[in-house]
């Protein structure tokens, strides 16, 4: 009976937090694709929980929630213990089995809070996840929408295209990781097009989003920061020089310098992107990663030897890897055919998009475009690098996907006119 009363309770919030959501919603065209969105995603959350749970019997998103769930339990012996817990390792009684995996045991942590809340049970537990992730998606997607409109790119781009509505789904760090990307992103586009609109309220919400993200996806991060402050900087020099901004090859010369800088900068902030280190912690993630993968899984590099020089000489290739692969050409399988599927149209809207590449763009425009392509490009580049096996790369990829697909699809003139005769 008492589980049965906390379940209806969780169900209720869940209700009462997704109805606070879809009153926030200014656009009307977009509210009647917000219900749908939001059971799409809740179900790709219970389908990643099926899937691992009965398929492959094991996955990171169970034992995340079992190391929740012990967690969950200190409580048992007093919420103050439970809350110590989750600041001090030291004050749990038992090691945890991520005590040397930091950004396992923080998502082991959060997940516990929902754990208590849902009395150890999952699939609400995968939905609370899932609602975060769409609520991140649902604010870019209303940003986006309000500066450029092009409903069906939005939504293509955030709610329907596979890989981002599953990996981003479920109790996983990519939820949280997407969700604070989407939120950044829509922040930066927001300031950049109205600078005055920026509350302390948003900006103490970017702040927690950036610090989750930090402490999750450190790489995301640290790419999204060199990317934002460059386009930030840019996007500053250009309102005061007119010459600057009517010219999009001083943008972009300004914008890479930045770009240089901010390298040197993040490459402070963690022993990983030290640029000593970076190219061996590539080359070691690699290695470990072919050495446990078939080889028909996995992007073939060509004497990867931990040099610099070794990862510019394959860099051309990963670039293309990141973004649009595995291909046709690549394995076969379920699982490879749907990948395949799925980066062929990737690789079509990347092409179609390139005939609008001449269309008239304002100053912050470009900016924004220059930003985003930065954060892509690079992501994509060293993740393949570092994540060779395809199967990885599909999920850890959707750190940068929205992003990819809103770039090469907002001024694509096949989804345009799709949009045309969808929507008018």
């Amino acid at each position: 009976m008492m589980g049965l009363l906390i379940y209806s309770l969780n169900i209720i919030v869940l209700v009462l937090l997704s109805f606070a959501l879809y009153k926030n919603v200014n656009h009307q065209s977009l509210k009647v694709f917000f219900i749908p969105a939001l059971a799409l995603k809740v179900l790709a959350g219970i389908a990643l929980g099926l899937l691992f749970k009965y398929y492959y019997g094991f996955g990171d998103t169970l034992t995340y929630f079992n190391e929740a769930c012990r967690y969950a339990s200190i409580v048992e012996t007093g919420m103050v213990d439970y809350i110590k817990s989750l600041f001090d390792n030291s004050a749990a009684p038992f090691q945890s089995n991520f005590y040397n995996q930091p950004r396992a045991l923080l998502i082991s942590k959060i997940t516990s809070v929902f754990a208590l809340i849902t009395a150890h049970n999952y699939w609400l537990t995968s939905v609370y996840f899932s609602l975060i992730a769409f609520g991140g998606l649902w604010a870019l997607a209303c940003t986006v929408y309000r500066h450029f409109g092009n409903k069906l790119a939005v939504l293509l781009a955030l709610f329907v295209f596979p890989s981002v509505v599953f990996w981003s789904a479920g109790i996983s760090k990519e939820s949280l990781s997407v969700a604070a990307v989407a939120w950044l992103v829509s922040s930066f586009i927001n300031y950049t097009k109205n600078r005055s609109s920026i509350s302390i309220y948003s900006l103490l919400l970017d702040v927690i989003a950036l610090l989750l993200l930090w402490y999750l996806r450190y790489f995301y991060a640290g790419v999204l920061i060199l990317s934002v402050v460059s386009g930030l900087v840019t996007m500053y020099i250009s309102s005061r020089s007119v010459k600057v901004s009517s010219y999009p090859i001083y943008q972009l010369t300004i914008f890479v310098i930045c770009g240089i800088v901010m390298t040197g900068i993040v490459s402070l902030t963690k022993y990983n992107f030290h640029l000593e280190n970076i190219a061996g912690v590539i080359v070691k993630n690699h290695d470990a990663l072919v050495e446990k993968s078939d080889p028909g899984e996995i992007i073939q590099f060509e004497n990867i030897d931990g040099t610099f020089i070794s990862i510019i000489k394959n860099s051309p290739e990963a670039l293309f890897s990141g973004l649009f692969r595995p291909l046709p050409s690549d394995g076969s399988g379920l699982f490879f055919y749907l990948s395949q599927f799925e980066n062929s149209v990737i690789l079509l809207l990347f092409l179609t998009c390139l005939l609008s590449l001449k269309e008239k763009t304002t100053s912050s425009t470009r900016i924004l475009l220059f930003t985003g392509l930065c954060y892509c490009a690079i992501l994509a580049t060293f993740l393949a690098l570092s994540t060779p096996n395809f199967g990885s790369l599909v999920r850890y990829k959707v750190g940068f996907l929205p992003v990819l697909l809103l770039i090469i699809t907002i001024n694509n003139p096949l989804i345009k006119r799709l949009n045309d005769r969808l929507f008018t």
